[in-house]
Parts: structure tokens; C-alpha cells; sequence
């Protein structure tokens, strides 16, 4: 009987060994969202909590700026 306690007891510690990293993301995903909530209601009230992401293309040597005929596009 002392043997089933202690697989018992050993059992729930590696449960909770094992699940500790999904309690932390999922506590850290809604301190994200509250943070995007409140970002957002700051943003419609006028009063920005955080800057706008800036728009930085991800690749701009793909496009050319001096191209503007399409057949001058490359082809990927």
C-alpha cells in the first residue's frame, strides 16, 4: 500500500514537472492579449500606448524601385 501511495505521489510530481511549461504559456499568452486590449483601446482613444510597428519591407532587393514596366519584372 505504501508503494501505490509513493508511485501515486511520484506520478503527480511528474505531472506537474511535465505540465509547468503549458500553465506558463498559456498564462503568458493572455498577458499578451490584455496587452494588444489595451494597446488597442489607448490607440482608439487617442492616446497611443505603444508606437506603430514601422512598415520595413522584408526583401526589398526583389523589386527594384526603377522598374515599373511589368515586363521588365523578373521572373521567380
Amino acid at each position: 500500500m505504501v508503494y501505490v501511495a509513493l508511485a501515486a505521489i511520484g506520478v503527480a510530481a511528474l505531472e506537474v514537472v511535465c505540465f509547468a511549461p503549458v500553465f506558463r504559456y498559456v498564462i503568458r499568452q493572455s498577458a499578451r492579449e490584455r496587452e494588444l486590449l489595451v494597446n488597442q483601446l489607448c490607440h482608439m482613444a487617442g492616446r497611443p500606448w505603444q508606437e506603430p510597428p514601422s512598415w520595413a519591407p522584408e526583401t526589398p532587393e526583389l523589386v527594384p524601385d526603377f522598374v515599373t514596366i511589368p515586363e521588365q519584372l523578373p521572373d521567380y
